[in-house]
This record gives structure tokens, C-alpha cells and sequence, in this order.
């Protein structure tokens, strides 16, 4: 049978084990001080910043030359799992994964809409800053509950999509234009995006979503200065739908450990 090791996290990996356990992989969840490194592979969770790599070092010592799979491994977590001959893959880098993924953060991102704002989003304008796997996923659903809806893009692809799903679409360049009386600012794309002149240049009453993840597309500090109520919702899959996002992680996995892949693989 296969094994596998699983890091004890938040709830989505007790999901993650739960749906691997359901289709054949004997699961066991462990600490770092609990781990064995005696299974045929280990998960480990997401995000694997560098400024962590001390800890997930030593998990990539113990799994010397066997397979690892985390999520959005940074740079010095690569050339750890590379000294040890890891081979680590990111299972974050999996385009499955991140379509999946992008449903419960919409729904995420939806959930807080709903709770931080005074008025309908029926008949609110929203501007959704990006239109990859997020940014299409949470458009479609706020312009099935009525919101006025407008997406930035990047590309003439983008802009195709929005027309085919009647979505009103405009230029990245034209942002600042762009937020010109919209209530509601949901940013998806992941570099500094909203410094503190284009932030000023919004409405003082908008509410600013970062979707992005870490280390944000919104100056927090700039939109506090600048009165102006901006949230980060980061890692939304595991805070409002754990068992989804765990059973997705689990799913990817499986996939991934049982067809060789080019994701993200180190080593």
C-alpha cells in the first residue's frame, strides 16, 4: 500500500489525508518532531515562503531523495529540497489545482463582500483588477447576483473572455480611470498593485479586497493613511471551505504521485 506523511496543519490536510485514505494512500499525520520519513512521499502545506525555510528544511532532510509535494515553494526551499535530492513539486504550480482552487476563493471572497458592505451586491459596482483563474471566477458569480461588474485585462485573450460572458472589460492601463464610482475594488493580481497614488485615486468610500496572497497587491499602510477600508483576504479556501480545499489538495496529489508531471518539480 502507499504511504504518505502528511503535515499536521489546519483543517484542509486532515481532508487532504482523508480523501487520500478514501482512494488507497494509508495517511499519517504528523508534526515535525513526529515525522519518520519511512513513507513513499510527504505533503507539506502552502505557502512554503523563504522566510520559513529553516523549518521546512529540516522536513526536506528527513525526505532525502524521495518525493515531497508543498505549495508556492520559494526559491530557498527549492535549493533546499535540491541539496537533500528532494524531488519537490508544487503542487500549487498544478493548473488543475489552481482552477479548482480559485471556486472556493470566489465563494471566499463573496462571503466578505456580503458581511463588510452595508448595501446589496445586486446593483453594486465592482471592479475586478485581473482576470486569471480568480479574477474569472469571482466576475462571473458577482454578475450572476446582479452587480455591475467591470474586469481589467492585460491581454486581448482576456478581453475576449469577458465579452463572451458579457462582462464590461478595460485595459490595465486604464485602471485609474477605471475606479472612477465603483463601491467595490477586488484586486487578484499578485504584485504591488494598489500603491498609494492609485489608491487615492479611488473613491474614499470603496471597499478594497486584496486577493492576490502573500505579500499582497495592496499598501496597507498607504490605504490606513488615506482612510480608505482595505482588507487582505489571503488564503481563503482553507478558512471558509476546508473540506473543498482540502479534498482539491488531496485530488491534485493523488494525480500528481501517480503520473510523472512537470509542475514545479525540483530535483
Amino acid at each position: 500500500m502507499t504511504t504518505a506523511e502528511v503535515y499536521r496543519g489546519d483543517k484542509r490536510f486532515d481532508y487532504a489525508a482523508a480523501f487520500l485514505e478514501r482512494n488507497g494512500v494509508h495517511c499519517r499525520s504528523v508534526t515535525a518532531d513526529e515525522a519518520a520519513g519511512n513513507a513513499d512521499f510527504l505533503i507539506l502545506p502552502l505557502p512554503m515562503t523563504d522566510d520559513r525555510a529553516g523549518q521546512w528544511e529540516e522536513w526536506l532532510r528527513l525526505y532525502r531523495g524521495k518525493r515531497v509535494f508543498g505549495g508556492k515553494c520559494g526559491e530557498v526551499v527549492r535549493a533546499a529540497a535540491k541539496k537533500y535530492g528532494v524531488r519537490l513539486t508544487d503542487y500549487c504550480a498544478y493548473e488543475p489545482f489552481a482552477v479548482r482552487n480559485a471556486v472556493p476563493t470566489a465563494e471566499g471572497a463573496i462571503e466578505i463582500l456580503l458581511r463588510e458592505t452595508d448595501f446589496t451586491l445586486c446593483g453594486a459596482r465592482v471592479l475586478v483588477c485581473g482576470f486569471g483563474r480568480i479574477g474569472r471566477a469571482l466576475a462571473g458569480r458577482l454578475q450572476a447576483l446582479g452587480s455591475d461588474v467591470t474586469v481589467t485585462t492585460r491581454d486581448p485573450a482576456s478581453e475576449a473572455w469577458c465579452e463572451a460572458q458579457n462582462l464590461r472589460a478595460v485595459p490595465h492601463r486604464d485602471i485609474r480611470a477605471a475606479l472612477a464610482g465603483q463601491q467595490i475594488v477586488c484586486s487578484t493580481v499578485p504584485v504591488m498593485l494598489f500603491d498609494r497614488k492609485l489608491l487615492a485615486a479611488g473613491e474614499r468610500d470603496a471597499l478594497f479586497i486584496d486577493l492576490s496572497g502573500h505579500p499582497g497587491s495592496i499598501d496597507m499602510t498607504a490605504a490606513e493613511a488615506l482612510g480608505i477600508r482595505a482588507l487582505q483576504a489571503f488564503g481563503l479556501p482553507g478558512k471558509t471551505a476546508p473540506r473543498t480545499a482540502g479534498e482539491i489538495i488531496g485530488k491534485c496529489i493523488l494525480k500528481l504521485w501517480k503520473e510523472e508531471d512537470a509542475y514545479g518539480t525540483t530535483g
